[in-house]
Order: structure tokens, then sequence, then C-alpha cells
């Protein structure tokens, strides 16, 4: 009989001080069921796991997960990161960081106000 490790203590996990599996076929013990960051102990409804990363197995509270930036690409599940897999000699990201100056350059400009509207039946204007 295999015995399952706790992914924390890698000490193994017994049936009544079992917590998991997890979606990646993790156990862990009860005590060791906590937050990564602040040790704050989780159940199976309020863990949240790093979507930025699929190869950090670790646990988080709500508060402490990480959250990807605005220009973060998703996880790659095909076994490349992030866009450096090349084939015939181009990148497949082609493009992308152009993509991502034009999108910084529109972001810091200044928005034009809207037109002030007046109709009819307002008694203020919008």
């Amino acid at each position: 009989m295999v015995k399952e490790l706790c992914h924390r203590c890698s000490k193994p996990v017994y049936p009544t001080d079992k917590v998991g599996p997890l979606k990646d076929s993790t156990f862990f013990h009860q005590g060791c069921f906590k937050c990564y960051i602040c040790g704050t102990r989780l159940a199976l409804k309020t863990y949240c796991n790093n979507r930025n990363d699929i190869n950090d197995q670790e646990i988080y509270c709500n508060s402490h997960v990480p959250i990807a930036g605005p220009h973060d690409l998703p996880p790659m599940r095909n076994g490349y990161s992030n866009g450096t897999h090349r084939s015939n000699g181009f990148r497949r990201d082609a493009g992308l960081n152009d993509l991502k100056i034009a999108h910084a350059i529109k972001a810091t400009q200044v928005s034009k106000p809207y037109p002030k509207i007046k109709h009819a039946g307002a008694r203020y204007v919008v």
C-alpha cells in the first residue's frame, strides 16, 4: 500500500488526518493545510492556487494568492513558457511587445471629457 505524503511536511498522511487530493493530486495534514504566506488555516472551500504559475503547488488564502499583472500572459499548459517556443526561427509571440507598448501609450493618454448633454425633461446638465 502506497502512503500519500503531505505536500508541506513530506510525512505520511493517514486517512483520519488527510485533506485532499487537491486539483494537482497533492495531500496535506489538517494542520499543514495553511496559507503559504500567513499560516492561516484553510478549508477545501477557502484555499486558492497560484493561477500565474502552474508549477507552484502551494496553497494560499484569498488575500495572499498571487495576482497576475495587467500585462502578464496566461500560463501555458503545453510545456512552453509564455511565448518562448520558436518554430521555423520565429517567436510565437511575434509582435506581442509592440501590442504591449501600444496599449501602454494609449493608457497614459488623457481621455477627452464627454460632451455635456442637455435635454428638455432634465433639471440639470448631464
